[in-house]
């Protein structure tokens, strides 16, 4: 399509499916330098992508509107007339703004019913990462337009970053301290490896590496922390619970390693260029971590049972999750931190 003027993007989702789509957006930017780039996203996550120079605008939904609010939603976006519409999740809130929009172009997941809505299919690509970011860079790929890489994107305000510098001093935490940041954080069981096994890597971080140690959640989610600390022999430098993500995320760039349960807190630090360790269970590590990336370690077993959605109804008590030990997370801190020191 030639003369393209007016792209929209759709992201319904959390933290981790935003950022993973990041390249994507980045991506239509450079292919279509003079668009403009609307990005429809939950009002909940707008910070994910605020101050992105790759949007010329986002536009909120509320995750719990009504369906008449959906509908006047995909109306207002209708007479926008899109040249191309983009539906990297193809829920079904997404799906119903995709058909309405009417875009020329739709382009979308092959997904049951849903599928109606698009008229093109992102699909495998020979050749191509099975890594969930470059997977959507197909997208791209559909258009026969150059793709950037598969780093994500996240932008930190200066306003963010001086309320950050102060949380830390805050929490005895000073300018020259070097840091490792632990999140034990999960609200799905699956994805929850033990509270034991945290504290065993963070005393072991303290007694071995002699790096300071900062246990980190979201909103309402201290007390993973409190459980962790219960477990230690020593004491973490400080643990602390932020309500703003651009804060998070600055203290995530602060630090020099980033150790979690699979989520959104992981995708976060990759996006701020902080090395990380991720604990995987149910799902293909390959697809939710940066493939053939050394500072991003993937820890995950290899296990029969694993099957799509076999969470639901686990009749083995997680054991994907529960056969990664202390020892395994403990190889790759020595081996991380030894490229990190080098570098």
């Amino acid at each position: 399509m030639k003369n393209v003027s007016n792209i929209l993007v759709l992201i319904l989702k959390r933290v981790g499916e935003i950022l993973v789509t990041t390249p994507a957006i980045r991506s239509l930017r450079k292919a279509y330098p003079n668009a403009k780039i609307t990005v429809v996203i939950d009002k909940d996550y707008e910070d994910v992508l605020s101050g992105n120079p790759n949007i010329d605008k986002l536009f909120l939904l509320y995750s719990n509107g009504s369906i008449k609010n959906l509908l006047k939603s995909a109306l207002i976006l209708r007479s926008e007339k899109y040249d191309i519409t983009i539906d990297f999740l193809a829920n079904p809130r997404s799906a119903f703004i995709t058909m309405l929009v009417r875009s020329p172009i739709r382009i979308g997941l092959k997904k049951r019913i849903r599928r109606i809505a698009y008229n093109y299919v992102i699909r495998p690509f020979p050749d191509v990462t099975s890594y969930i970011a470059g997977y959507r860079l197909n997208a791209l790929r559909l258009l026969n337009k150059k793709t950037d890489g598969t780093f994500t994107d996240f932008f930190i305000t200066e306003q963010a970053e001086q309320v950050g510098k102060e949380i830390l001093i805050k929490n005895g935490i000073r300018e020259d301290d070097i840091f490792i940041t632990i999140s034990p954080v999960s609200l799905q069981k699956y994805k929850l490896w033990s509270f034991e096994n945290y504290a065993k890597v963070a005393d072991y971080i303290l007694e071995k590496h002699s790096y300071k140690v900062v246990l980190v959640c979201g909103p309402a989610e201290f007390n993973f922390l409190e459980k962790v600390k219960s477990y230690m022999k020593y004491q973490p430098a400080a643990m602390i619970d932020f309500n703003q993500l651009k804060v998070f995320g600055y203290v995530l760039k602060r630090s020099i390693l980033h150790l979690s349960n699979d989520g959104g807190i992981k995708h976060l630090a990759s996006a701020v260029r902080t090395p990380t360790i991720t604990i995987f269970g149910h799902v293909n590590a390959k697809r939710w971590n940066e493939e053939n990336d050394p500072l991003h370690i993937a820890l995950c077993k290899n296990i029969d049972c694993r099957k799509f959605r076999c969470y639901r109804n686990c009749k083995y008590n997680f054991s994907c999750l529960n056969l990664i030990e202390f020892q395994d997370v403990k190889r790759s801190i020595d081996l991380l931190l030894n490229k990190i020191v080098k570098v």
